[in-house]
């Protein structure tokens, strides 16, 4: 009940800011070209590795069982994802608006190294990433922050983070306003992250403009991860700006979907 009135607060306070906002970034979007653009279309196709070549490059050792165990794990969250848009549909506009689970199996492996103590992500939604950092992050005492907005059109707020367990909302850092402007006061603040995921505002230049304000939060040899990287062509030139080596891995059960990830030097 809390969660639902401290939402709809923030809601009400953002709507006017986030409404002029939304308009003035797709006024500037229709001139910019890159916005849809990808001129790395066959790069990603032809340089992406999977996930397990990419555990192999990092020396990254995982139990036998592991993939047997966690492709089923992935398989029962789709079916309750679906179940669960299904159940917001008559009440509001989310299954319009809202994209499926991230790159959940890359983002557990990653959050359960010992060396991985706290984590930055934008974009919640229900809550099947935020809720695998999470659990594996309260078991090392680590901490996750995670920055999202409600949809404009969307009515039933109850959505946000709606996974989540309990006992695990209590250990989340959740931070409710546009990723652009809460990142620039958390780098402001001068925070660290050992881990910071993307999976937010997805045109070219809101891309560009976050990843920069997290890649200053990243620590050294943090990860750098971005969902659905092949979108546009934000990932890749990044990576070029910051002559880092960038690594492209297939998403499980996602035909032309990827992952990108900078490790930091």
């Amino acid at each position: 009940m809390l969660l639902k009135l401290n939402l709809r607060n923030c809601f009400n306070k953002y709507f006017l800011i986030l409404f002029f906002y939304l308009i003035l970034k797709n006024l500037k979007s229709l001139f910019n070209k890159k916005k849809f653009t990808n001129n790395y279309d066959k790069l990603y196709s032809k340089k992406s590795i999977s996930l397990k070549k990419f555990l192999k490059n990092q020396k990254i050792n995982l139990s036998k069982n592991y993939y047997q165990k966690k492709i089923k794990d992935f398989d029962r969250q789709i079916k309750h994802y679906f179940n669960t848009i299904n159940k917001f549909k008559k009440k509001s506009n989310l299954a319009k608006n809202h994209g499926g689970p991230g790159n959940i199996i890359l983002i557990d492996i990653l959050t359960k190294l010992p060396r991985v103590q706290s984590v930055l992500e934008t974009g919640v939604g229900l809550g099947y990433s935020t809720s695998t950092i999470l659990s594996n992050l309260s078991k090392k005492k680590g901490s996750l922050t995670s920055v999202d907005i409600p949809y404009l059109n969307v009515k039933n707020l109850n959505y946000l983070g709606y996974v989540i367990k309990k006992s695990l909302k209590k250990k989340w850092n959740l931070i409710l306003g546009i990723d652009y402007y809460v990142l620039k006061r958390l780098q402001i603040q001068k925070k660290k992250f050992d881990l910071v995921i993307y999976d937010s505002d997805k045109s070219y230049n809101g891309r560009l403009s976050c990843y920069e304000l997290m890649w200053k939060m990243l620590n050294k040899k943090g990860y750098f991860i971005t969902d659905d990287a092949a979108d546009n062509d934000a990932f890749i030139d990044f990576a070029k700006k910051k002559n880092s080596k960038y690594f492209i891995i297939k998403k499980f059960k996602a035909d032309g979907g990827y992952s990108g990830i900078i490790i930091k030097n």
